[in-house]
């Protein structure tokens, strides 16, 4: 009785606070992210292998990456990833300088798809001279939680 107790208490907390267990997600490589349970690994079978790490809820899409040409710099690797926004037909594509986990000067990229009710968010920046590069694309509706897991972004 006592464990159905504490189960109920649980649930009860988690339904009440908007508490979510979160899992890190990423590698060595490219960093972490923490996302909500119900978050699983991903691969876009439309692309090219490209060394994204991908994560998917069946609505919003995580992908983290680094820029392989060491010759980028971040505002080529903005541009490059704002061109690849135009080429997937992306709209309103707009930039902006961020100060991204109060850690990474960041150049953030953002748009909307044509249907308008999805939002793509890139951050390009550095980190031990690698440039990196974390991508969300979702409903628009979902915005500010996709912001917010964006900026639980880790090296380590």
């Amino acid at each position: 009785m006592k464990t159905i107790v504490k189960i109920f208490f649980i649930l009860l907390l988690i339904g009440t606070t908007g508490y979510s267990m979160e899992k890190k997600m990423g590698d060595r490589r490219v960093g972490y992210i923490y996302l909500p349970q119900g978050f699983m690994k991903f691969t876009d079978v439309t692309k090219i292998p490209s060394g994204d790490i991908q994560y998917s809820n069946g609505a919003t899409i995580f992908t983290l990456n680094i820029f392989q040409d060491k010759n980028h710099t971040l505002e080529t690797a903005a541009n490059s990833t704002a061109a690849n926004f135009e080429r997937m037909g992306i709209k309103d594509i707009q930039g902006a300088t961020i100060n991204f986990t109060k850690k990474y000067q960041c150049l953030q990229i953002y748009g909307k798809y044509n249907n308008s009710k999805n939002t793509i968010v890139s951050y390009v920046f550095k980190v031990n001279g690698n440039i990196h590069l974390l991508t969300f694309e979702g409903p628009t509706n979902m915005l500010k939680e996709n912001l917010g897991i964006a900026e639980t972004y880790k090296r380590k």
